[in-house]
């Protein structure tokens, strides 16, 4: 099976439009399965009408946890957090958008109060076509791992190509150069950049 990989170095400038397109047009003749990879705003499975097949939460990301049964309200925790993600003045509170669930809160905590567990952050969701089958992660808002989820949504996607016997495995990858875009890459055959022309002429995007 091929591994196909559509990437640019910013959004918008037509990766999924692209993708869809090549999906549409290989799925004539071959077997095609479609990962959409940008997470943060996935929408190849819009640009082909696929309809919703199934849907699961994922936990890709660590939040901090206080046992407030243990806590003995020292604020240790609170002056040991780089992030400023847990605040309070009496008692500790964890602001789940800024924990980055890096455990020093949980190292310095002498009652032992505080654990860093899996949370839920996004989703995964299978549409289909008449032809075509596309995997999709959906991180949710305010939330991290992008990268993690997008492993998880090309393992999703390489098992249900294998099920359905396809040939190729065509992913639309999400914008910059970060963490999901090595993500999305890892493991593809081919890559390819896409273009963009404006007044000043044709350019890399």
């Amino acid at each position: 099976m091929k591994e196909i990989v559509v990437l640019s170095g910013k959004g918008g400038v037509g990766k999924s439009v692209l993708t869809a397109s090549l999906g549409w047009l290989l799925g004539k003749k071959h077997r095609v399965t479609l990962a959409d990879t940008d997470v943060d705003a996935p929408n190849l499975h819009l640009t082909l009408g696929a309809e919703l097949q199934t849907s699961r939460e994922i936990k890709t990301s660590e939040k901090a946890l206080i046992d407030y049964e243990k806590c003995l309200r020292c604020l240790q925790c609170q002056e040991v957090c780089r992030f400023s993600a847990i605040i309070g003045t009496e008692s500790p509170l964890v602001v789940p958008y800024s924990c980055e669930g890096c455990g020093a809160c949980a190292i310095i905590c002498p009652a032992q109060a505080i654990t860093i567990d899996k949370v839920v952050n996004g989703r995964i969701n299978v549409f289909s076509t008449k032809r075509l089958v596309v995997v999709a992660g959906e991180l949710h808002i305010g939330e991290s791992s992008s990268g993690l989820l997008v492993d998880m949504v090309k393992e999703t996607a390489r098992r249900e190509a294998e099920q359905t016997g396809a040939e190729i495995l065509l992913i639309d990858g999400p914008p910059g150069i970060g963490c999901p875009v090595i993500a999305a890459v890892r493991g593809g055959q081919l890559c390819g950049g896409r273009y963009r022309t404006d007044s000043r002429g044709p350019a890399r995007s």
